[in-house]
Protein backbone atom coordinates (compact mmCIF):
# COMPACT_ATOMS: atom_id res chain seq x y z
CA UNK A 1 0.00 0.00 0.00
CA UNK A 2 3.15 2.45 0.43
CA UNK A 3 4.75 2.06 -2.87
CA UNK A 4 0.96 2.54 -4.24
CA UNK A 5 0.48 5.96 -2.52
CA UNK A 6 3.82 7.08 -2.71
CA UNK A 7 3.59 9.40 -6.03
CA UNK A 8 0.30 11.08 -4.16
CA UNK A 9 -0.57 13.98 -2.32
CA UNK A 10 1.72 15.95 -0.50
CA UNK A 11 4.15 15.28 2.35
CA UNK A 12 2.91 12.06 3.18
CA UNK A 13 5.70 9.92 3.10
CA UNK A 14 7.33 10.80 6.44
CA UNK A 15 3.36 9.86 8.51
CA UNK A 16 2.67 7.06 6.65
CA UNK A 17 5.96 5.48 7.27
CA UNK A 18 5.79 6.28 11.35
CA UNK A 19 2.30 4.82 11.45
CA UNK A 20 2.77 2.16 8.82
CA UNK A 21 3.51 -0.66 11.41
CA UNK A 22 1.06 0.00 13.67
CA UNK A 23 -1.64 0.09 11.34
CA UNK A 24 -0.87 -2.85 8.90
CA UNK A 25 -0.24 -4.62 12.63
CA UNK A 26 -3.68 -3.88 13.39
CA UNK A 27 -4.64 -5.82 10.59
CA UNK A 28 -7.68 -3.39 9.03
CA UNK A 29 -9.34 -3.98 6.37
CA UNK A 30 -13.08 -2.52 4.80
CA UNK A 31 -15.12 -5.35 3.83
CA UNK A 32 -18.86 -5.00 2.26
CA UNK A 33 -21.31 -2.64 3.83
CA UNK A 34 -17.96 -1.73 5.94
CA UNK A 35 -17.60 -4.66 8.29
CA UNK A 36 -13.90 -4.33 10.43
CA UNK A 37 -11.97 -7.11 10.98
CA UNK A 38 -9.11 -6.78 13.40
CA UNK A 39 -6.33 -8.56 14.46
CA UNK A 40 -7.56 -11.82 15.49
CA UNK A 41 -4.69 -12.22 18.25
CA UNK A 42 -6.89 -9.12 20.21
CA UNK A 43 -10.56 -9.43 20.47
CA UNK A 44 -13.23 -7.18 19.30
CA UNK A 45 -13.12 -3.98 20.96
CA UNK A 46 -16.44 -2.53 22.24
CA UNK A 47 -16.63 0.54 20.89
CA UNK A 48 -19.33 2.35 22.86
CA UNK A 49 -16.82 1.91 25.94
CA UNK A 50 -13.29 2.56 24.24
CA UNK A 51 -14.28 4.76 21.15
CA UNK A 52 -12.24 8.61 21.47
CA UNK A 53 -13.68 11.62 20.47
CA UNK A 54 -13.49 12.15 16.50
CA UNK A 55 -12.59 15.40 15.42
CA UNK A 56 -14.94 16.81 12.30
CA UNK A 57 -13.44 19.71 9.99
CA UNK A 58 -15.25 22.62 8.98
CA UNK A 59 -14.22 22.40 5.64
CA UNK A 60 -17.59 19.59 3.92
CA UNK A 61 -19.08 23.08 3.43
CA UNK A 62 -16.21 25.09 2.02
CA UNK A 63 -15.42 21.87 -0.55
CA UNK A 64 -19.06 21.12 -1.24
CA UNK A 65 -19.41 24.92 -2.72
CA UNK A 66 -16.42 24.29 -4.62
CA UNK A 67 -18.17 20.91 -6.44
CA UNK A 68 -21.24 22.99 -6.79
CA UNK A 69 -19.46 25.30 -8.61
CA UNK A 70 -18.02 22.67 -11.19
CA UNK A 71 -21.45 21.16 -11.63
CA UNK A 72 -22.75 23.99 -12.44
CA UNK A 73 -20.55 26.10 -14.67
CA UNK A 74 -18.99 25.29 -18.28
CA UNK A 75 -18.41 21.81 -18.84
CA UNK A 76 -14.98 21.56 -20.47
CA UNK A 77 -15.53 18.71 -23.16
CA UNK A 78 -19.37 20.33 -24.18
CA UNK A 79 -17.37 23.44 -24.28
CA UNK A 80 -14.82 21.88 -26.66
CA UNK A 81 -17.52 20.47 -28.80
CA UNK A 82 -19.13 23.82 -29.63
CA UNK A 83 -15.68 25.21 -30.78
CA UNK A 84 -14.86 22.16 -32.62
CA UNK A 85 -18.23 22.11 -34.34
CA UNK A 86 -18.29 26.28 -34.96
CA UNK A 87 -14.96 25.97 -36.44
CA UNK A 88 -16.46 23.09 -38.84
CA UNK A 89 -19.35 24.73 -39.42
CA UNK A 90 -17.18 28.10 -39.95
CA UNK A 91 -14.66 25.44 -42.55
CA UNK A 92 -17.70 24.50 -44.15
CA UNK A 93 -19.23 27.84 -44.64
CA UNK A 94 -15.72 29.30 -45.96
CA UNK A 95 -15.56 26.45 -48.64
CA UNK A 96 -19.09 26.91 -50.84
CA UNK A 97 -18.98 30.80 -50.04
CA UNK A 98 -15.43 30.01 -52.00
CA UNK A 99 -17.01 28.00 -54.67
CA UNK A 100 -19.73 30.32 -55.30
CA UNK A 101 -17.28 33.56 -55.21
CA UNK A 102 -15.16 31.02 -58.49
CA UNK A 103 -18.21 30.92 -60.30
CA UNK A 104 -19.20 34.34 -59.94
CA UNK A 105 -15.44 35.12 -61.22
CA UNK A 106 -15.72 32.51 -63.76
CA UNK A 107 -18.44 34.61 -65.63
CA UNK A 108 -17.55 38.20 -64.69
CA UNK A 109 -13.88 37.55 -64.29
CA UNK A 110 -11.05 38.58 -61.93
CA UNK A 111 -7.57 38.79 -61.50
CA UNK A 112 -6.62 36.40 -64.11
CA UNK A 113 -9.50 35.15 -65.25
CA UNK A 114 -11.13 37.58 -68.82
CA UNK A 115 -14.58 35.94 -67.53
CA UNK A 116 -17.14 34.48 -69.72
CA UNK A 117 -19.20 37.40 -70.21
CA UNK A 118 -16.17 38.83 -72.02
CA UNK A 119 -14.65 35.42 -73.36
CA UNK A 120 -17.57 34.23 -75.26
CA UNK A 121 -17.62 37.15 -77.77
CA UNK A 122 -13.65 36.76 -78.34
CA UNK A 123 -14.25 32.89 -79.04
CA UNK A 124 -16.74 33.71 -81.24
CA UNK A 125 -14.87 36.23 -83.25
CA UNK A 126 -12.04 34.37 -83.15
CA UNK A 127 -13.88 31.63 -85.15
CA UNK A 128 -15.08 33.92 -87.34
CA UNK A 129 -11.94 35.00 -88.52
CA UNK A 130 -11.12 31.15 -88.64
CA UNK A 131 -8.42 31.34 -86.01
CA UNK A 132 -9.18 28.70 -83.93
CA UNK A 133 -6.02 28.52 -82.09
CA UNK A 134 -6.62 31.50 -80.92
CA UNK A 135 -10.09 30.91 -79.68
CA UNK A 136 -9.34 27.49 -78.03
CA UNK A 137 -6.33 29.47 -76.08
CA UNK A 138 -8.45 31.69 -74.75
CA UNK A 139 -10.43 29.39 -73.61
CA UNK A 140 -8.55 26.96 -72.22
CA UNK A 141 -6.35 29.56 -70.08
CA UNK A 142 -9.76 30.72 -68.57
CA UNK A 143 -10.75 26.74 -67.66
CA UNK A 144 -8.00 26.33 -66.29
CA UNK A 145 -7.83 29.48 -63.89
CA UNK A 146 -11.78 29.14 -63.54
CA UNK A 147 -11.69 25.03 -62.10
CA UNK A 148 -8.89 26.14 -59.72
CA UNK A 149 -10.82 28.92 -58.41
CA UNK A 150 -13.83 26.72 -58.33
CA UNK A 151 -12.96 23.61 -56.47
CA UNK A 152 -9.57 24.50 -54.65
CA UNK A 153 -11.87 25.78 -51.58
CA UNK A 154 -13.50 22.65 -51.00
CA UNK A 155 -9.99 20.93 -49.85
CA UNK A 156 -7.35 22.10 -47.61
CA UNK A 157 -4.80 24.40 -49.51
CA UNK A 158 -1.97 26.85 -48.98
CA UNK A 159 -2.24 30.56 -50.58
CA UNK A 160 0.01 30.87 -52.92
CA UNK A 161 2.46 33.73 -52.04
CA UNK A 162 1.44 34.49 -48.62
CA UNK A 163 1.49 30.58 -47.44
CA UNK A 164 -1.92 31.30 -45.31
CA UNK A 165 -3.53 27.31 -44.55
CA UNK A 166 -6.93 27.42 -45.11
CA UNK A 167 -9.21 24.25 -44.26
CA UNK A 168 -11.73 23.12 -46.90
CA UNK A 169 -14.48 20.70 -46.19
CA UNK A 170 -13.28 18.11 -47.61
CA UNK A 171 -10.21 18.06 -45.46
CA UNK A 172 -12.79 17.79 -42.18
CA UNK A 173 -12.70 14.06 -42.54
CA UNK A 174 -8.72 13.70 -42.07
CA UNK A 175 -8.71 16.56 -39.06
CA UNK A 176 -11.18 14.35 -36.85
CA UNK A 177 -8.58 11.33 -37.35
CA UNK A 178 -6.00 13.90 -35.94
CA UNK A 179 -8.57 14.81 -32.91
CA UNK A 180 -9.57 11.25 -32.47
CA UNK A 181 -6.26 10.17 -32.10
CA UNK A 182 -5.00 12.48 -29.85
CA UNK A 183 -7.89 11.55 -27.66
CA UNK A 184 -6.62 7.83 -28.37
CA UNK A 185 -3.20 9.40 -26.64
CA UNK A 186 -4.56 9.89 -23.16
CA UNK A 187 -5.97 6.44 -22.79
CA UNK A 188 -2.96 5.16 -23.93
CA UNK A 189 -0.83 6.85 -21.51
CA UNK A 190 -0.53 4.78 -18.34
CA UNK A 191 -0.26 7.67 -16.29
CA UNK A 192 -3.89 8.28 -17.03
CA UNK A 193 -4.69 4.64 -15.58
CA UNK A 194 -2.40 5.16 -12.31
CA UNK A 195 -3.44 8.61 -11.42
CA UNK A 196 -7.42 8.00 -11.76
CA UNK A 197 -7.02 4.36 -9.59
CA UNK A 198 -5.07 6.71 -7.47
CA UNK A 199 -8.07 8.97 -6.84
CA UNK A 200 -10.59 6.66 -6.67
CA UNK A 201 -8.51 4.49 -3.99
CA UNK A 202 -7.16 7.22 -2.03
CA UNK A 203 -9.74 8.51 0.30
CA UNK A 204 -11.35 4.98 0.90
CA UNK A 205 -7.52 4.04 2.34
CA UNK A 206 -7.93 6.86 4.43
CA UNK A 207 -11.52 6.04 5.82
CA UNK A 208 -9.89 2.72 6.54
CA UNK A 209 -7.22 4.14 8.70
CA UNK A 210 -9.68 6.74 10.32
CA UNK A 211 -12.15 4.65 10.87
CA UNK A 212 -9.47 2.29 12.13
CA UNK A 213 -8.38 4.86 14.55
CA UNK A 214 -11.73 5.86 15.97
CA UNK A 215 -12.12 1.85 16.56
CA UNK A 216 -9.17 1.78 18.06
CA UNK A 217 -7.20 5.16 19.38
CA UNK A 218 -4.32 4.34 17.07
CA UNK A 219 -1.02 2.14 17.69
CA UNK A 220 -0.28 0.93 21.32
CA UNK A 221 2.45 3.06 23.34
CA UNK A 222 1.84 6.31 20.96
CA UNK A 223 0.58 9.62 22.05
CA UNK A 224 -3.17 10.36 22.67
CA UNK A 225 -4.43 12.02 19.47
CA UNK A 226 -8.24 12.95 18.82
CA UNK A 227 -9.17 10.61 15.48
CA UNK A 228 -10.44 12.20 12.82
CA UNK A 229 -13.97 11.21 11.77
CA UNK A 230 -14.15 8.39 9.05
CA UNK A 231 -16.64 10.51 7.06
CA UNK A 232 -14.75 13.64 6.98
CA UNK A 233 -11.36 12.01 5.93
CA UNK A 234 -13.58 10.26 3.05
CA UNK A 235 -15.21 13.53 1.88
CA UNK A 236 -12.70 15.87 2.86
CA UNK A 237 -9.10 14.05 3.19
CA UNK A 238 -7.41 11.96 5.54
CA UNK A 239 -5.00 14.02 8.02
CA UNK A 240 -1.72 12.05 8.55
CA UNK A 241 -0.13 12.50 11.74
CA UNK A 242 2.81 11.16 14.48
CA UNK A 243 1.99 8.43 17.03
CA UNK A 244 5.11 9.12 18.72
CA UNK A 245 4.07 12.93 19.50
CA UNK A 246 0.12 12.55 18.81
CA UNK A 247 0.82 15.62 16.50
CA UNK A 248 -0.50 16.48 12.46
CA UNK A 249 1.96 16.24 10.12
CA UNK A 250 1.95 16.94 6.17
CA UNK A 251 -0.75 17.59 4.20
CA UNK A 252 -3.88 15.98 3.97
CA UNK A 253 -4.65 13.35 1.30
CA UNK A 254 -7.08 13.66 -1.29
CA UNK A 255 -10.83 13.32 -0.95
CA UNK A 256 -13.86 13.12 -2.36
CA UNK A 257 -15.20 16.49 -2.22
CA UNK A 258 -11.49 18.85 -1.78
CA UNK A 259 -10.50 21.34 -4.79
CA UNK A 260 -7.97 19.05 -6.15
CA UNK A 261 -9.64 15.80 -4.87
CA UNK A 262 -12.13 12.46 -6.67
CA UNK A 263 -14.68 14.86 -8.13
CA UNK A 264 -12.46 17.32 -8.65
CA UNK A 265 -10.47 15.25 -10.88
CA UNK A 266 -13.67 13.61 -13.19
CA UNK A 267 -15.23 16.91 -13.05
CA UNK A 268 -12.79 19.31 -14.17
CA UNK A 269 -9.20 18.15 -14.83
CA UNK A 270 -9.78 14.77 -16.60
CA UNK A 271 -12.59 17.04 -18.59
CA UNK A 272 -10.18 19.71 -19.48
CA UNK A 273 -7.88 17.33 -20.96
CA UNK A 274 -10.27 15.67 -22.92
CA UNK A 275 -11.06 19.08 -24.23
CA UNK A 276 -7.56 20.10 -24.74
CA UNK A 277 -7.07 16.89 -27.28
CA UNK A 278 -10.56 17.96 -29.00
CA UNK A 279 -9.48 21.47 -29.68
CA UNK A 280 -5.74 20.56 -30.42
CA UNK A 281 -6.21 21.04 -34.13
CA UNK A 282 -8.06 24.01 -34.05
CA UNK A 283 -5.30 27.13 -35.40
CA UNK A 284 -4.64 29.57 -32.84
CA UNK A 285 -4.84 32.92 -34.36
CA UNK A 286 -1.66 34.95 -33.86
CA UNK A 287 -1.76 38.16 -31.96
CA UNK A 288 0.92 40.43 -32.55
CA UNK A 289 2.62 41.59 -29.42
CA UNK A 290 3.47 45.17 -28.86
CA UNK A 291 6.73 45.48 -26.98
CA UNK A 292 6.51 49.06 -25.85
CA UNK A 293 8.28 52.05 -25.03
CA UNK A 294 10.67 49.98 -22.98
CA UNK A 295 12.18 48.09 -26.02
CA UNK A 296 11.75 51.67 -28.22
CA UNK A 297 13.98 53.09 -25.75
CA UNK A 298 16.11 50.66 -25.24
CA UNK A 299 19.43 51.64 -25.26
CA UNK A 300 22.30 48.54 -25.75
CA UNK A 301 25.68 51.02 -25.05
CA UNK A 302 23.98 52.00 -21.69
CA UNK A 303 26.06 50.16 -19.35
CA UNK A 304 25.73 52.29 -16.33
CA UNK A 305 24.11 49.08 -14.56
CA UNK A 306 27.98 47.78 -14.33
CA UNK A 307 28.12 50.78 -11.69
CA UNK A 308 26.27 48.93 -8.88
CA UNK A 309 28.69 46.13 -9.10
CA UNK A 310 31.20 48.28 -7.52
CA UNK A 311 29.31 49.73 -4.55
Amino acid sequence: MQLALADGSTDRGTAFNTRATGLLAAGVALAGAGVIAVNPVAPMINAAAHQPAVELTATTGENLDHIMDLLTGPNPVFTALGELGSYYGETTSNSFQGVLDGLEVMWSGGGRVIGLETLIPQVIEFLQQGDSLSAWNALNNDILYNMNGIFQPLFDHTVRGTGEFVPGVFGIGADLTNVWAAVQEIFGDFNFWKTSFKYLFEPITGFQFALSESLTGGPDGGEPHVAQDPFDALLNGYQPWDSETGEDVGGRWWGLLTEQGTLSYFLDFLPGKFADALTSTIPVPEVDVDPGDSAAGADLLDVSWLSGLFN
